[in-house]
């Protein structure tokens, strides 16, 4: 499945963040030196609001504070004008957010 790829990069956001937060006691608004780096990234786009304005305009609250954060996973997988939207939080709650079937 293709969602399978948001799923994994967003689990691997994750464990980037909570590394960043056992060093130093706060979340980062920069995956890359938090040392993410998305696998086999074909259909989706992973990051924070603050990478990019696509981010911001579907999920202007995937930020990072010093206590919470939230990620996203954007996609296109069927071609079509519609994307699929995944996130997920400091709590490991992954939410399909809106659908691209």
């Amino acid at each position: 499945s293709k969602a399978a790829e948001a799923k994994i990069n967003l689990a691997s956001a994750y464990a980037a963040q909570m590394g960043v937060y056992g060093d130093t006691g706060e979340y980062t608004n920069n995956l890359a030196e938090a040392g993410f780096q998305a696998y086999g990234a074909k259909f989706y786009k992973v990051g924070l609001a603050s990478d990019s304005p696509e981010f911001a305009k579907y999920c202007p609250d995937c930020l990072a504070t010093r206590d919470t954060f939230k990620i996203v996973a954007i996609g296109n997988i069927d071609s079509d004008a519609d994307l699929d939207i995944w996130t997920i939080d400091q709590d490991k709650v992954l939410k399909h957010v809106q659908s691209d079937y």
